[in-house]
Order: C-alpha cells, then structure tokens, then sequence
C-alpha cells in the first residue's frame, strides 16, 4: 500500500517506524516484496556482524595477493560473490584478475588509506550489484561502508600497509 501511496522513491526518502525491533524484519520482509529497498537499523555493533568476517577475508587476500587459497576465500565471500566453479582451477583466468584486484587495492590502500581502497573496491563492475543482490543487501553495503570507516578512523585515515589495517580489524 505504502508503494500505491508514494508511487517512485529513493533510499533515504521515508522510515518506518515500528514498536519493537522484532517486528522491523517483518516489515522491511514486505517492503522487499514490495520492491522497495529497506534497511533496519540495529544495536549492537557493526563489528560483531557478518560483514566484518568479508572485511577480514578481504583484507588477508590484500595482504597476500600471491596466495590463491587466500584470495579464493575472499573471492567465495558475498562480498565479492564470485562463483566457486570461476575460481577453481589453478589457471582459472578469474582467479588471476582478482589476485590483480587484491594487489591493485593492497597499492592503493598503502598509498592512499582505507576508504580509498574500499571505493576502488565498490566502484569495480559488479561489486555493489552483487552485495546488494543479496535480500538483506542494503544492510550489508551499509555495514560494509560503516566498517570501511571504522578502520579508517582506526588507522588515522593514514595510508597503511593491509597486514596493519587487519590488526585495526581485531
């Protein structure tokens, strides 16, 4: 009924507010169905969530771009959602254009800090579309930006080396 009322709006435009926070996955389940985009706010931290587990496998693969097991891991991770069968063989094309990705956004965050590193990252084809295809994607990407400025704040926006921002992480 809200969609029949409102007609077309963006992220942001309205909030629902509801008597528990029990009830707020019912209604942000019938925006979803609604095909509106909805976020749920939550206590607790952001860092005891799912997204800080991608954040992790993230960083180790920026670490070690050499290693392929590694990157593999973060690969496999919603974060980046790329599909099993791509990354399996040890020639696997795919897993080669992430290893460069990884080392990419490893030079990136030692030259210019975190924040910059994780929009490289949301600005490659496919990324953000991926994250967000997810039911609760709206929640992930927010809590993937909210950790990405968390270790920003965390290493003082320096430039620094990925091994130095996973041990902000912990």
């Amino acid at each position: 009924r809200v969609v029949e009322l409102l007609g077309q709006f963006r992220p942001g435009d309205i909030a629902v507010l509801v008597p528990a926070h029990a009830d707020a996955r019912a209604v942000a389940d019938v925006l979803r169905m609604a095909g509106v985009p909805s976020t749920r706010t939550r206590t607790g931290s952001v860092l005891a969530g799912e997204a800080v587990r991608q954040w992790q496998l993230l960083l180790a693969a920026l670490a070690a771009p050499g290693q392929a097991a590694v990157v593999r891991a973060a690969g496999m991770g919603w974060m980046l959602g790329v599909p099993v069968v791509d990354l399996a063989a040890a020639d696997s094309p795919a897993l080669a254009r992430l290893q460069d990705l990884c080392a990419a956004l490893a030079a990136v965050m030692s030259r210019r800090g975190v924040m910059a590193a994780f929009d490289q990252l949301m600005a490659q084809p496919g990324v953000l579309a991926n994250v967000l295809s997810h039911a609760d994607g709206q929640r992930r990407a927010t809590d993937l930006g909210h950790i990405a400025e968390l270790l920003a704040a965390r290493t003082h926006s320096s430039v620094t080396e990925p091994l130095l921002v996973q041990r902000a992480l912990h």
